[in-house]
């Protein structure tokens, strides 16, 4: 077991890229939780996309794992170059239609609360509004009567 999950500096820095990514997801997915009254109608889908990050982090940070320890999986199961690569290939569609996915819940949730947010039409303006703060007072014996 000791080849696997080596725990040397090289291992270990090259980690720290791919651990930033999942705790940033994490972070979001967990404020996006925090402030679900805020958002409104946004907060489901927004909660959406942010786990679906996160998942797709987490399954990124188990990937780099085995992927780092690919040559000791090659020679345990004696597997060829190929089927490493089609594993690669089915690995990164995953990944990328995950992280596709979370996007696209994002961009979606932040369209669903820009719209429960704005009017749908720009409501009619009041008569006199807002200018008739302005409005110079009518001269004596004009039509126009000011109230």
């Amino acid at each position: 077991m000791s080849d696997y999950f080596p725990l040397n500096a090289s291992f270990l820095l090259s980690m720290i890229p791919v651990l930033l990514t999942l705790v940033a997801f994490l972070a979001g997915f967990i404020a996006v939780l925090a402030n679900r009254r805020r958002l409104g109608k946004a907060a489901g889908l927004a909660a959406a996309g942010t786990g679906v990050l996160a998942l797709g982090a987490l399954l990124n940070v188990v990937w780099y794992v085995v992927s780092y320890n690919m040559p000791v999986i090659m020679r345990d199961l004696e597997v060829s170059y190929s089927t490493i690569s089609l594993w690669y290939g089915i690995a990164g569609l995953i990944l990328g239609a995950l992280h596709l996915l979370g996007f696209v819940l994002l961009l979606v949730s932040v369209f669903a609360g820009r719209a429960a947010v704005t009017p749908a039409a720009t409501p009619p303006a009041a008569p006199g509004a807002p200018y008739a703060q302005y409005a110079p007072p009518a001269a004596p014996g004009s039509p126009i009567q000011s109230a």
